[in-house]
């Protein structure tokens, strides 16, 4: 059965500051052919043209926190998108003080966007629906990190069945019809027969979901947020022998990462947001593993489906 593409492409992995190629924080997921961003490090202009994805479709951006190296790429993307000519509004979800951020940047630059930059300011200390339509929904949720930030969930909604070709065929029915039935929806023949969707049509692919769990502490309870992910990423920016020092900058290490992932019920991990101090990001992908062994270390340009 065809599945609507839902993937996510690394563009940056590096913690702080860029080191061996490693470029900071942000990613794209690409849902249903819809582009979005999370977060939005220096240089990801660069890193979306390298990995060929129009900046102009870019429909909704995601700023976790407002530490540099996740958010020091924003204006000059914004800036080039209006060198561009966009007119498609944008939507950015991000905490509150960069709303004010931005408005001194085109203040000082005398910059007027040509098009409508909707702001969504991310507060609170529980899980809440951001954005929900009839392909997704997406949440935010609180992390535990030396400022406020937050993870976010993208979670798809239910997918049409397959419709049994041989049990329809006598049947004329109206292309709406066939619609209403593989979205689960009973139907009334011509002849006032009713048919009941569980007779004519296969279930569809249950829904999957992408977690990103952006800078934090290790915290076992931010799972209540989720459940069973197919993908989540969890920040490693230490290996184990600096769980200290992990915990001092409200950081994890790779074995953290995969605790979490296994707590939650993940399908599969990705780690990422690793220290400069590691030039052989190796060590933490083992660590990892060796708690669980379906996960995957982020490296620029690396695409994941989400299945």
């Amino acid at each position: 059965m065809y599945l609507p593409p839902f993937e996510v492409t690394v563009l940056g992995t590096s913690s702080a500051t860029p080191a061996y190629g490693r470029m900071p924080s942000a990613q794209v997921v690409n849902f249903h052919q819809r582009v979005f961003l999370i977060d939005c490090g220096e240089g990801v202009q660069l890193q979306l043209r390298k990995y060929h994805f129009s900046i102009q479709k870019i429909e909704r951006i995601f700023i976790s926190h407002l530490h540099g190296d996740h958010f020091f790429g924003l204006f000059g993307l914004l800036g080039s998108m209006q060198l561009l000519g966009r007119k498609k509004e944008l939507y950015l979800y991000a905490p509150e003080p960069l709303k004010d951020i931005l408005s001194q940047i085109w203040a000082v630059s005398d910059t007027k966007l040509e098009f409508e930059l909707i702001f969504n300011p991310l507060a609170g200390s529980s899980s809440w629906c951001v954005f929900e339509d009839d392909q997704i929904s997406i949440h935010a949720f609180p992390v535990v990190h030396r400022i406020q930030c937050f993870g976010f969930i993208f979670k798809e909604k239910k997918l049409p069945g397959k419709i049994i070709k041989e049990k329809i065929k006598n049947f004329r029915l109206l292309p709406y019809q066939y619609e209403w039935l593989k979205w689960g929806k009973e139907v009334v023949t011509e002849s006032g027969e009713l048919l009941n969707p569980k007779d004519f049509v296969l279930p569809g692919p249950k829904p999957r979901s992408y977690i990103y769990c952006a800078d934090t502490l290790y915290s076992p309870d931010l799972s209540k947020w989720f459940d069973a992910p197919n993908l989540i990423y969890h920040e490693a920016t230490f290996h184990e022998t600096h769980a200290d020092r992990a915990a001092k900058t409200f950081h994890s290490t790779a074995s953290q990462a995969a605790r979490m992932a296994k707590h939650c019920n993940a399908k599969c991990l990705l780690i990422g947001h690793f220290s400069a101090r590691y030039k052989d990001i190796d060590i933490l992908l083992e660590e990892a593993r060796k708690i669980f062994p379906d996960t995957l270390a982020a490296k620029e340009g690396l695409t994941i489906p989400v299945v």
